[in-house]
């Protein structure tokens, strides 16, 4: 019987050939089990991603809920502040919003001398009153207020979601205060009011008083 050497082509084939076949059966196992791996660890990662969704939606969820409590809360309870300003001045006529946004409408008040002095406010511009309110909001109490729109006796106000009680007694009182001055005629609101009659006279005058520019060429 012939032997083998080592050094021989034959031997030296098939020990490659045993090679060949050992890397690739162990690179399939390793491409298999690599595989089966990472589909569990990608399952594990996507549930635990799921179940952190899942907490932080529930911590939204939790948030928006008391956010939307404290809102109506606050809103509530600066409506009602405002309202009860009604029996103390009789310029307020409604009160009205939807959240913090509010409504402030004034109307002619029941005293005879307010009386007077709406109308002459009135027949100027409609809008004067509010103005002369928002104004002295802005420039007595530094709370920035709006006019609601042309020709309308309210006044809009629009504070922010973080207000709390303490804010909400800041503006109370501050149109307390600027309302208690509009009750005193003469007063400096009016004197405030009587310029702002002048200067809606002059704007008008000056509106007319330009000459008529023909289409014509």
């Amino acid at each position: 019987m012939a032997m083998l050497h080592f050094d021989s082509p034959a031997v030296q084939y098939m020990f490659f050939a045993l090679a060949a076949v050992g890397a690739a059966v162990l690179l399939f196992v390793g491409y298999r089990l690599g595989r089966w791996m990472g589909t569990i660890g990608a399952t594990r990662l996507i549930a635990s991603k799921e179940q952190e969704l899942f907490t932080a939606q529930k911590g939204f969820k939790t948030v928006y809920e008391h956010e939307q409590a404290a809102l109506k809360k606050d809103n509530s309870l600066l409506m009602e502040k405002v309202n009860n300003l009604r029996a103390k001045h009789s310029f307020i006529k409604e009160v009205r919003g939807k959240g913090l946004m509010i409504g402030i409408e004034f109307h002619e008040p029941s005293e005879f001398k307010l009386k007077m002095a709406w109308k002459l406010l009135h027949k100027i511009d409609k809008v004067l009153f509010a103005q002369m309110v928002v104004t002295q909001m802005l420039s007595k109490h530094r709370i920035l207020t709006q006019v609601a729109g042309h020709a309308m006796d309210v006044m809009k106000i629009l504070p922010p979601l973080i207000i709390g009680e303490r804010e909400i007694d800041m503006f109370v009182n501050a149109l307390d205060d600027v309302l208690t001055d509009c009750r005193k005629f003469p007063g400096p609101m009016w004197e405030l009011g009587n310029n702002f009659v002048k200067a809606a006279l002059g704007s008008k005058r000056a509106v007319q008083s330009r000459p008529a520019v023909s289409a014509e060429l």
